[in-house]
């Protein structure tokens, strides 16, 4: 059976979604031998709001992306994050040379875990997919600098380029508080307890120990533990 009928079988995307091409990190640059999280700009911006809870940054790095044309979707879409095998129908060796894989985002873009802004109209889009893909996969097209507004415990409304992108992204206007700001998980300074907390993880230690701890709990607090070390690792 061709990939084509196997990928419409199974309502898999034939093409890669046009709106997924975004990444954010704290990372200027998208090289090495690495996977990464290719999202919707909701997703990539959201990501970006809960890291700044864990590892506060004056700025983020949004890329956008072009997959090359010769790139191939693996004929399943993947139950959450695929780098963590939570899809026991899944094994990351079985991809091919130019697979990239679609997965049902169970994090980014969603009404959880916080935070979003209240009312966000484009959030829990169904379905919520990412692509997870080699960087040779794709090319970066576009680099753009937003800056976060806090330094510290220090915050400046005026300079917050992530949250107002981030309302846009929600379609909504935005309007400032700097007593509850929700698009940057703060609450006079601190850190809104979100899906990490309530877990029972916690986003302190390295990136190897967070993700020790994702092998050793499994379930939602093996989950958090994973995605508190993608967040730091910032892929």
């Amino acid at each position: 059976m061709k990939l084509i009928q196997l990928l419409l079988e199974d309502n898999i995307p034939t093409s890669i979604p046009s709106d997924i091409m975004y990444h954010l990190s704290s990372n200027k640059g998208m090289s090495g031998d690495y996977f990464y999280h290719i999202g919707t700009l909701l997703q990539a911006l959201h990501r970006g709001s809960t890291m700044q809870d864990i590892q506060p940054e004056e700025k983020f790095y949004l890329h956008t992306v072009k997959f090359n044309p010769n790139v191939t979707i693996y004929p399943k879409v993947v139950d959450d994050d695929p780098e963590e095998g939570y899809d026991e129908d899944f094994d990351l060796n079985d991809l091919g040379e130019t697979d990239v894989v679609i997965y049902n985002n169970a994090v980014e873009g969603l009404t959880y875990p916080e935070p979003l802004p209240d009312g966000c109209k484009t959030a829990d889009k169904e379905p919520n997919y990412s692509i997870y893909a080699h960087r040779k996969h794709f090319k970066v097209v576009k680099v753009e600098e937003l800056t976060t507004g806090w330094e510290g415990d220090d915050y400046n409304e005026e300079l917050n380029q992530h949250t107002r992108a981030l309302y846009a992204a929600c379609k909504l206007d935005y309007v400032p508080d700097v007593d509850e700001n929700y698009a940057d998980g703060k609450v006079k300074g601190k850190s809104r307890p979100g899906r990490v907390k309530k877990s029972g993880a916690s986003c302190k230690g390295s990136v190897t120990d967070l993700r020790a701890k994702a092998k050793k709990y499994g379930g939602e607090k093996g989950k958090m533990y994973h995605w508190c070390a993608n967040m730091k690792g910032s892929k």
